[in-house]
């Protein structure tokens, strides 16, 4: 994965199974996902927000940048 993949969360995490976002930034704690809706933040933290945090394991790549 890298910036300016498109991506989804894999089918562990519910809920969010039609939602697509694009890779904007990397950081220690992931990737900094630009979702194609707003999403609640897990327990509240940061609040909502279309941009978001996520770890590697819950994201799956749709579409690869060049």
């Amino acid at each position: 994965m890298k910036v300016g993949d498109l991506v989804k969360f894999k089918a562990i995490v519910r809920g969010h199974e039609k939602l697509v976002g694009i890779i904007i930034g990397e950081n220690d704690a992931g990737f900094d996902i630009l979702w194609s809706a707003i999403i609640h933040a897990p327990g509240g933290i940061g609040g909502d927000s279309r941009i978001q945090t996520e770890h590697r394991e819950f994201l799956e790549v749709i579409s690869e940048s060049r």
